[in-house]
């Protein structure tokens, strides 16, 4: 899922400040940060147009619902931290009830990963686990609505992977 631009910009900052807790992390480029609702791995071309149908009928009647930048977070855990990521608030239940759709409609192109979904955009990788303190650390709980979900591709080799469009699927606008 794509994010607003002054999301991205709060979230550099606070990867910023991150710097010195882990200063051999990999740091996700400021434009790739996103949200993955659920990876699918090396996918045939064949199949994008089958994925992207998949896709488009999970999100057919879904409506665009509010969400908030909320804390950060390390995973497995703060004491072997791997990931550090920036959590979302869904109040609303909107975007677990989006991820559960997608998700369920993609069953067959899984990566295999059964782990719960965990609304988080991924700021680092560490190569090893090491223990963080983000005790000290925020995120500015910025608000935003999430109006559309976006298949993306992404192209590996030479550093940061590469970020493709292959296809924007709108909600309906709420009547909020």
């Amino acid at each position: 899922m794509e994010l607003p631009s002054d999301v991205k910009d709060e979230l550099w900052r606070a990867r910023a400040g991150l710097e010195d807790l882990a200063p051999e992390a990999r740091w996700v480029p400021r434009d790739n940060l996103h949200l993955t609702l659920s990876f699918l791995g090396s996918v045939e071309d064949s199949e994008v147009a089958v994925v992207s149908r998949a896709v488009a009928d999970a999100v057919e009647s879904m409506e665009d619902f509010p969400v908030s930048l909320d804390r950060l977070g390390a995973f497995p855990s703060e004491r072997r931290a791997r990931v550090l990521w920036a959590g979302l608030s869904d109040q609303a239940g909107g975007l677990r009830s989006l991820a559960e759709s997608v998700i369920g409609n993609l069953q067959a192109f899984a990566s295999g990963e059964s782990k719960p979904f965990r609304p988080h955009v991924t700021l680092g990788r560490l190569s090893r686990p090491q223990a963080v303190d983000l005790s000290g650390h925020r995120v500015a709980p910025l608000g935003f609505i999430v109006n559309r979900v976006v298949l993306f591709e992404s192209r590996l080799g030479g550093g940061a992977p590469r970020y493709g469009t292959l296809a924007t699927f709108p909600f309906v606008p709420s009547s909020r």
